[in-house]
C-alpha cells in the first residue's frame, strides 16, 4: 500500500465579500464618526472666536454643536455594536448641513467647503450607495442654493482671498462651478473605489472557494488511492474455479478485502466476486459485516440496489459473495471528474438513491452508510441508474441487539454521517435521509458540506454546525435550499419523515412548485439554526460543551474501500 502523495493544505476562504466588507465599511463609518465628533467639537469652538455674531453666525454654530453631539452620542452608543445603516445616513446629513450653515457664514470660498468633499468620499465609499447618494445631494445641492444667494446678493460675499483680489459675482460664480464639479468627481471616484474593492473581495473569495474545492476533492481522491491500486491486475484468486465461478482479474482491493471480476458458468453473466482479505477470515467482525451485506441485499428487491446473485465459501472455507457486476463508476469518481452536478442531474441522483432507500426502510434495513463512494452510476445502453452499494453496516431495525459502535468505533463515515450517528447514539432510517442530503449538498456545490483537518473535527462540524449556504457557493433557487436544510437538521424528528418525502420536496424545490408547507418548514429550520458564517469554522465549541457528552468522541471507522 502506497503512502499517500505529500500535499500543500490551502486553507479556504474564511470570509465571504459581504462581510469583509460589512466589516470594513463598520470599521470606518466607526472612524469617520469619531472624526466627525473632533472637527465638529473644534469647528463649534472655533466659531465662538468669530467677531460678527450675526444670524448666520448663530444657524452655523448651533448646527455645528448638533452634529458634535450626534456623533458623540454615536460613538457612546455604539462603541461595541454595529451602527445601523439608518443612523449613519441620519448622521450624515446632519454633518452637511452644519457644514452647509458654516460655509453659508465663512463664505462659499472659504477653506471649510473642503470639509464637503471630505464627506462626499467618506460617505460615497460606503457599500450602501443610497447613503452616498442622499450626502452627495444634500450638500452639492445645498452649495448651489448658497452659490445663487451669494450671486445673488441674498448672503454677503466675504472677501477671503489673499493678495487683495476682490470676489465679485462672476468669479463666485466660476467658484461654485468648479466645486459643483470637484463635489461630482468626487462622488463617481468614491464609487467607482467602492466597485473595484468589490469586484476584488469576489474574486478573491471565488479564488479561495475554488481552492477549497479542489483541495477536498484532492482529499477525496488520496483516500481512494488504495482501492484503485491494483485494479486491472491479476490477484491471488486470478485463473481459479469458485464452484461455479471463473475468476478473472481484480476490480478493486481494499483494507477489507478484494472484488474480482469472474464469470458464472451457470449464469453465463459476468459479475462481482467479493472476497475477505485471508488475514480477517478469523475476525468474527469482519465476517459479521461481510454476511450481513449478503443478507441485506439478498432480501430487497429494488433495480436501485445491487443484486447479490450467489455466496458460499471457497475450499479453504473463506467466504465469498458473487454480486451484479455494474459498468460504470462510483458517484464520488463522477463528482472528481465533473467537480459539480447540475441541478436536474442531482434531482436525479436523490430520487434513484431515495427510491432504493424506500426499500430498504420498509424491510427495516437502514443503511447507515450512504455517501458518494456507495453511490454507483450505472450505464447500459444510454440509459443511467444509479444504484446503492455496500449494506455490510446497515441494521436491522427488527433487531436491537445490532451494535451502533465497535471497540469504541463510531460505524460509517465521519463526513456523510448524521450528528446522532456521530454521537453513537440509536439510530433510524431518517439518519440515512440526513447523509443523502449531505450527498446532495456535494453535487451541487462542489465541496463538501462538513470538513476538518481528522475524523475527529469533521465528526464535531456534523454535530454543532450546519455548513455554509450552498447559495454562497453556486447560484440555485431558493427552494432547493430550504429543502437542504431540513435534510441536514440537527435533530432527527425535524427531517422529513421519509425517502420519497425528501425525493418529492427536491424535485419539487428544482422546478419552483415547492408546497407552501415545506417551504415554511425550511424558514423554521434555517432560524432555528442558520447555515455557518464561512469564519465560523474557526471558532466551533470543543466537544466536551455538548450537553450529555461527558466521555470523550469515540474514534471513527470509516470504510474507505469497495471491497471493505
Amino acid at each position: 500500500m502506497r503512502p499517500p502523495p505529500t500535499t500543500r493544505r490551502v486553507p479556504p476562504s474564511t470570509h465571504s465579500a459581504s462581510q469583509i466588507i460589512r466589516d470594513a465599511e463598520n470599521l470606518r463609518a466607526r472612524r469617520a464618526v469619531g472624526m466627525g465628533a473632533v472637527i465638529c467639537t473644534i469647528g463649534a469652538v472655533a466659531l465662538q472666536m468669530a467677531p460678527n455674531r450675526t444670524a448666520l453666525h448663530w444657524l452655523a454654530t448651533a448646527t455645528v454643536a448638533l452634529a458634535a453631539v450626534a456623533c458623540v452620542a454615536i460613538v457612546v452608543v455604539f462603541r461595541r455594536r454595529l451602527v445601523p445603516q439608518p443612523i449613519l445616513l441620519a448622521v450624515g446629513v446632519i454633518m452637511s448641513l452644519a457644514t452647509l450653515a458654516a460655509v453659508a457664514y465663512l463664505g462659499i470660498g472659504s477653506a471649510t467647503c473642503t470639509v464637503m468633499c471630505v464627506l462626499v468620499f467618506a460617505y460615497g465609499i460606503g457599500d450602501w450607495a443610497l447613503k452616498g447618494l442622499v450626502v452627495y445631494a444634500t450638500l452639492a445641492g445645498g452649495y448651489f442654493i448658497l452659490a445663487a444667494l451669494t450671486v445673488a446678493g441674498v448672503i454677503p460675499m466675504r472677501d477671503l482671498a489673499a493678495g487683495g483680489v476682490n470676489f465679485n459675482a462672476q468669479l463666485f460664480a466660476t467658484l461654485a462651478l468648479a466645486l459643483e464639479a470637484i463635489l461630482a468627481l468626487t462622488f463617481w471616484l468614491a464609487r467607482r473605489i467602492r466597485q473595484a474593492t468589490r469586484r476584488a473581495v469576489e474574486e478573491a473569495e471565488r479564488v479561495g472557494r475554488e481552492l477549497s474545492r479542489r483541495d477536498a476533492q484532492l482529499a477525496e481522491a488520496q483516500a481512494q488511492l488504495d482501492v484503485a491500486e491494483g485494479a486491472g491486475q491479476r490477484g491471488r484468486l486470478s485463473g481459479q474455479r469458485i464452484g461455479p465461478l471463473d475468476v478473472g482479474e481484480i476490480l478493486g482491493r481494499g483494507g477489507g478485502g478484494e472484488v474480482y471480476r469472474a464469470w458464472h458458468d451457470t449464469l453465463r453473466v459476468e459479475v462481482a466476486l467479493k472476497v475477505l482479505h485471508q488475514a480477517l477470515q478469523d475476525d468474527s467482525h469482519s465476517l459479521e459485516r461481510f454476511f450481513r451485506e449478503a443478507r441485506a441485499c439478498s432480501a430487497l428487491d429494488s433495480p436501485h440496489i445491487v443484486r447479490v446473485i450467489e455466496t458460499g465459501r471457497m475450499t479453504d472455507g473463506s467466504p465469498y459473495l458473487a454480486m451484479e457486476l455494474l459498468e460504470g463508476c462510483d458517484l464520488s469518481t463522477y463528482l472528481r471528474e465533473q467537480d459539480q452536478i447540475s441541478l436536474s442531474e442531482t434531482a436525479e441522483i436523490v430520487a434513484h438513491v431515495a427510491a432504493a432507500l424506500k426499500t430498504a426502510h420498509s424491510a427495516g434495513i437502514v443503511h447507515r452508510d450512504i455517501k458518494p463512494r456507495n453511490v454507483f452510476r450505472s450505464d447500459r445502453d444510454g440509459h443511467v441508474r444509479w444504484r446503492v452499494l455496500d449494506f455490510g453496516i446497515s441494521k436491522s431495525t427488527h433487531d436491537d441487539t445490532e451494535p451502533l459502535t465497535t471497540a469504541g468505533a463510531v460505524i460509517g463515515t465521519p463526513g456523510f454521517m448524521a450528528p446522532e450517528q456521530a454521537l453513537g447514539r440509536a439510530v433510524d432510517h431518517r439518519a440515512d435521509l440526513f447523509s443523502l442530503g449531505v450527498i446532495a449538498y456535494r453535487c451541487l456545490t462542489g465541496r463538501p458540506a462538513f470538513v476538518g483537518d481528522d475524523p475527529f473535527s469533521v465528526m464535531r462540524a456534523v454535530v454543532l454546525s450546519r455548513p455554509v449556504s450552498p447559495l454562497v457557493v453556486v447560484s440555485l433557487p431558493r427552494d432547493v435550499e430550504l429543502v437542504l436544510a431540513i435534510a441536514l437538521e440537527k435533530e432527527r424528528q425535524h427531517r422529513f419523515s421519509s425517502a420519497a418525502g425528501l425525493a418529492e420536496a427536491f424535485a419539487a424545490a428544482a422546478e419552483g412548485a415547492l408546497a407552501d408547507e415545506v417551504r415554511a418548514r425550511g424558514e423554521r429550520s434555517l432560524a432555528r439554526q442558520p447555515w455557518s458564517e464561512p469564519e465560523a469554522a474557526s471558532r466551533r465549541a470543543p466537544w466536551s460543551r455538548l450537553p450529555g457528552s461527558a466521555a470523550p468522541m469515540p474514534r471513527s471507522h470509516t470504510t474507505v474501500a469497495a471491497a471493505d
